[in-house]
């Protein structure tokens, strides 16, 4: 007998973030839009200072063939809530893509977007870096991906590269091409062992194509990269005692080594493991556009920490406790966030 299953879902997710306070999301998806085997995607989110809108679209099977197209469009606002940020944001914006499997593990993905940028609300000195008004990127891009990890919401062994590029300047105010690379690898610390060790390597590049790189289109990075930095915690910033304001850089590398372990006494029907990881990383170079950042070093920032990770009916969440050991005077450190797990 064939039983027809339910192919709509709604769903209601909530958190706390460090930077921004508690934040929910409310989404409906279909994955059969109209019987044709067609997904798309509706979502509305958000927390204290910021709000976002999603709307995506993915046909799995373009024209009958193993060929993925779609698009999204996307409205995104946040409110200077730090110092590092002191300055509102708006982007509006779009895509398309088309996704190409080379092999079962290899994967070619192509894509436009364009974004139209708004800053509003700066005032001395970070208007001087990041000036109120508008400015619009149209970008084509790459991203080649290699995969053979078990499972990608709880990883156990395997391995995983991305490479992927844009190149700013078909239209627009923006001219550049943008790097970026992910490696990680996945394997049992001890054999036949739910003891799991990760790797991570990843770095980018930002350069301009003919003109300097602005600000606002350069890299930040933070405790979503190097765990025990505040958000925008680390890399060039204008500080003259009074102002901390991250300006971004040019180019990033970091790196990561975790273990996950289950926790003793614990059942593994609860869903719940431990972590102990260290992390290392830096954020450097800047155009100087507005003016000379007052820092932008090569320091290298570290930190270690321990997580405990939740594999909840919502998806994996974890919580990190992080010590940051190497730091400049100028960086903006935390210790303890709660974020989302592994995510590719």
């Amino acid at each position: 007998n064939v039983e027809d299953q339910s192919t709509g879902s709604f769903s209601v997710s909530a958190g706390l973030s460090t930077s921004d306070g508690f934040i929910a999301q409310v989404a409906l998806e279909e994955t059969n839009f109209l019987g044709r085997g067609q997904t798309v995607r509706v979502s509305v989110g958000g927390g204290q200072n910021s709000r976002d809108y999603n709307l995506s679209f993915t046909d799995p099977y373009f024209l009958g063939t193993h060929v993925s197209a779609g698009f999204d469009l996307y409205d995104s606002t946040t409110t200077q809530n730090t110092s590092a940020q002191p300055y509102n944001t708006e982007a509006i914006g779009g895509g398309l893509r088309l996704g190409l499997p080379l092999t079962d593990d290899l994967g070619l993905q192509f894509n436009y977007k364009i974004v139209n940028n708004t800053i509003s609300g700066a005032s001395a000195p970070g208007s001087d870096f990041f000036p109120n008004g508008s400015r619009l990127t149209s970008s084509l891009g790459y991203a080649l991906t290699y995969s053979t990890i078990d499972n990608t919401q709880d990883p156990h062994e395997g391995w995983y590269f991305k490479l992927a590029q844009d190149f700013a300047g078909v239209g627009g105010d923006a001219k550049y091409v943008r790097t970026t690379g992910d490696a990680r690898v996945y394997a049992p610390v001890i054999p036949d062992s739910d003891i799991i060790g990760m790797l991570k390597v990843t770095g980018g590049n930002i350069t301009g194509l003919g003109q300097s790189v602005v600000d606002s289109d350069n890299f930040f990075k933070g405790g979503e990269t190097i765990r025990g930095f505040a958000p925008f915690g680390i890399g060039p910033r204008y500080d003259d005692g009074t102002n901390n304001i991250a300006l971004g850089g040019k180019n990033f590398v970091a790196g990561t080594a975790e273990v996950d372990f289950p926790l003793p006494l614990i059942p593994p029907d609860f869903g719940l493991k431990g972590a102990v990881f260290a992390d290392a990383g830096m954020l450097w170079g800047n155009d100087g556009v507005g003016g000379a950042p007052t820092y932008n070093d090569t320091a290298l920032r570290t930190s270690v920490g321990g997580s405990i990770i939740w594999a909840s009916p919502f998806g994996q969440i974890r919580a990190d406790f992080a010590q940051a050991l190497s730091k400049q005077s100028y960086d903006q450190t935390q210790f303890f966030r709660i974020g989302a797990g592994t995510s590719f």
